[in-house]
């Protein structure tokens, strides 16, 4: 509509109470309004009727309704169509911030250590991807924005080191995600480096952790700004949101290593950051869902409301609220600017389209702002916050997880409900269409009445398994399990996403294994055919999973101080301090080789530090949590304590539920149990189909398992099990493999076809979802 793209002819007038006026002709609004109309040209008139309010409208022709969208009342106002902003002088809220629904679980960030098994194969590989990091490439940007910023307009020699990886470029080229290789790497290093240890590796990492914060220390500008990028890009591209999430997940990270001031460079960023006059063009925009999608090119890419993946902004300030520096102006600025309360209200009555088809762009990161809503349920015990958080998560575990708990939605396409694409292959960096068995392509209208010869009709190349993904969905399932410990299922889905979608990603290192086959970290589990190339560019799924690698201890257990309860949630070889239950003269050590043996012992061992003689001697009243998985192979668990004071006793646990057993311990008790597995199939429902067979995954408790050895048949495009009758009978098929150390079945009529861990599939050809013939 003309009259929406008039331009001003004269500077707009300032305002009492406001900052400087802004204009920016991208704009849409934080909130909707919803109006009857006959027509699109009658929302345009009723548009253009109630200035100053409407910026833009959408019509929906199903409905004949139009939503006009524009600025919160309460921070902005638009002085004309040809939207002109005047930002509202914040006061930022200097007070702490009060908890209104406290957690019953707290998550251990000191004394775990892992000893064997497929985590610490994954977490020691971890250590050698971060030494790949040279200081002086980490802090380049950084260095070179502080100084042009005090060169007073003349040119700049370069600084030490080189821009490399996404700094240099990734999704955002020309401009790069400048400060991001910084970020990711106190991600996943401050997480390493908390457990302890006086390893060469651990000792180099930690040195070079500290040399980084005090780089942006050196770099910060007076007003607190810290970023790699320039002020006045802080409303451009990912900047406001991704770049600053990546800093302050990394910055807190470190902080939680001992780095003393990585929170006072937050909160001094911040405290710019919420009161920046810039803040409203960057909110959230009014739309819903759309069928179709935008383009992430142009002016509605570069500037304004239309900032990629906004959403994923409000993870920066509820993690900064909840730290030891945080203020309530940081919620403020979560619930004021971020807040989409009609994306709350779809994900809480349940509406799918929410998730695959929400403006702006369908994502897997929007678990990013799902851990946001549940960080201001924490904070504010707003049941809104928790209805938009449940719903999103029955709806995302329905329909967009992959057998094994990978994420099976990302960017670029559409991924409707139960679409599980399988039509990427992993050749290339960022994958490869298979080019056969493509899916109906579900931007076509009509697409159930689309010839299927027609090319229109059918896409590949739907990448699926992004890392990032899984990464977020621990980090949502570990906050629902701290709100509510005693419902096992939160754990379940952390245990299959952490072994399928997250220790898949990196070549495993066992003890005295070779760290030159560390190359990097896969930025998709695919599933089909052959695994991504490693990579070693600090891509967004490189920062989330050596993040999520180097956290891995703290997946182990979690604590009830209040009840001095002890909650083992993941099973591996591993030790546990148990100081934050008020004992720091004694630890549980967990003695299993899981999943490769189903043996599991838990013994109260004396701490190092701790009086020989009056430890052992001792008892204390504690109880010891233990989860029966799901999964389990049998009908209960039988689980015995052992001690060399009393009698042997019994208790029986139920699978899928935690098990209490509340005692007094003393040094040498011990509880003993098995987690015998099973497999199970899983018929594919996905869309990517081949025509006339059935295609079954195969698990083996929650491990995995991937079909390698055998044929590849390049016209049906996958590995073929052949002659097999009931193959949703595994037992009738599959068969252990003799000889064979640790989870290898065998296909009885083909001996040579073996089904194995898919978090042991290195350059192998494999298949997840054979199809059988």
């Amino acid at each position: 509509v003309g009259a929406l793209a008039t331009e001003l002819t004269a500077p707009p007038p300032p305002i009492p109470g406001f900052g400087p006026p802004q204009v920016n002709t991208a704009a849409e609004g934080g909130v909707f309004r919803v109006v009857g109309a006959t027509s699109p040209e009658a929302c345009a008139t009723f548009c253009t009727a109630t200035p100053p309010e409407c910026v833009g409208f959408s019509y929906a022709m199903r409905n004949q309704s139009c939503s006009t969208s524009g600025w919160s009342p309460s921070f902005t106002l638009v002085s004309s169509p040809s939207a002109v902003y005047y930002p509202r002088i914040r006061h930022n809220n200097e007070s702490s911030v009060a908890i209104a629904v406290p957690y019953t679980l707290e998550v251990l960030s000191a004394g775990v250590g892992l000893r064997s098994g497929p985590l610490a194969e994954a977490f020691n590989a971890n250590l050698i991807y971060l030494l790949k990091f040279p200081v002086d490439d980490m802090l380049y940007w950084f260095r070179q924005r502080n100084a042009s910023s005090n060169s007073a307009g003349k040119p700049v020699p370069p600084p030490p080191g080189a821009s490399w990886g996404w700094d240099n470029g990734g999704p955002d080229k020309p401009y790069g995600l400048r400060g991001s290789v910084a970020g990711g790497f106190l991600m996943g290093a401050g997480g390493a480096v908390r457990w302890g240890g006086s390893a060469a590796t651990i000792v180099e990492l930690r040195t070079r952790v500290h040399s980084v914060v005090q780089g942006i220390k050196a770099c910060r500008d007076g007003d607190g700004y810290i970023m790699a990028f320039p002020k006045n890009e802080s409303t451009r591209h990912e900047n406001p949101d991704y770049v600053t999430s990546w800093v302050t997940h990394g910055l807190l990270e470190a902080a939680v290593a001992g780095e003393v001031d990585a929170l006072p460079l937050l909160r001094g960023h911040f405290d710019w950051f919420n009161a920046a006059s810039n803040l409203p063009t960057f909110l959230p925009p009014a739309g819903q869902t759309t069928p179709f999608g935008v383009n992430r090119t142009g002016q509605e890419f570069d500037d304004g409301h239309k900032i990629y993946l906004i959403y994923q902004g409000l993870i920066h300030n509820t993690r900064l609220a909840l730290s030891s520096v945080g203020q309530q102006q940081d919620v403020d600025v979560a619930r004021d600017r971020y807040e989409e309360q009609w994306w709350l209200a779809q994900l809480a009555h349940r509406n799918v389209s929410a998730i695959w088809q929400r403006s702006l762009y369908p994502h897997n990161y929007e678990i990013t702002a799902i851990e946001g809503y549940m960080d201001l349920y924490h904070i504010t015990g707003d049941p809104r916050y928790l209805d938009a958080v449940d719903g999103f998560w029955a709806m995302f575990r329905e329909h967009w997880l992959h057998v094994g708990g990978t994420v099976a939605i990302k960017e670029w396409k559409f991924y409707p409900p139960g679409s599980y694409y399988v039509d990427t292959t992993g050749e290339f960096p960022h994958g490869s269409p298979t080019q056969k068995n493509c899916s109906l392509n579900p931007a076509i209208p009509d697409r159930l009445r689309c010839p299927k010869d027609d090319p229109k009709c059918k896409t590949c190349g739907h990448s699926t398994g992004e890392t990032c993904g899984q990464v977020f969905w621990v980090k949502l399932n570990q906050r629902l399990h701290q709100l509510r410990p005693l419902n096992a299922t939160y754990a379940a889905e952390i245990e299959q996403t952490v072994l399928n979608g997250i220790v898949s990603q990196i070549t495993p290192l066992p003890e005295g294994g070779d760290p030159s086959t560390v190359l990097g970290i896969r930025q998709f589990a695919v599933l089909h055919k052959t695994k991504m190339v490693l990579s070693n560019i600090s891509t967004c799924c490189e920062g989330q999973a050596t993040r999520a690698l180097g956290q891995l201890p703290e997946y182990i257990a979690t604590v009830d101080p209040a009840h001095a309860s002890v909650y083992l949630d993941l099973y591996a070889d591993a030790t546990l301090s148990l100081s934050p239950l008020g004992h720091p003269s004694y630890s549980l050590s967990i003695d299993t080789q899981w999943p490769a043996n189903e043996s599991v012992s838990v013994s109260i061992m004396q701490a190092a530090s701790a009086e020989s003689t009056r430890a052992r001697q001792e008892s204390f009243g504690m109880s010891i949590m233990v989860r029966i998985p799901h999964w389990l192979a049998s009908e209960q668990a039988d689980v015995v304590v052992t001690s060399a004071a009393a009698p042997d006793e019994h208790f029986v646990g139920q699978p899928g539920a935690y098990l209490r057993i509340h005692r007094s311990w003393q040094v040498g008790d011990t509880v003993h149990f098995s987690l015998p597995m099973e497999l199970r199939v899983t018929r594919y429902t996905g869309l990517t189909v081949i025509p006339g067979y059935d295609r079954y995954a195969v698990m083996y408790g929650p491990v995995l398992l991937a079909a390698v050895g055998g044929a590849w048949d390049n016209d049906l495009d996958t590995m073929p099990v052949y002659n097999v009758s009931t193959p949703a009978n595994a037992s009738s098929w599959l068969r252990r493999a003799s000889g064979q150390p640790g989870i290898v079945f065998e296909v009885a009529s083909n001996p040579s076809m073996r089904f194995v861990p898919y978090y042991l599939v290195q350059g192998e050809v494999f298949e997840v979802y054979p199809g059988f013939v």
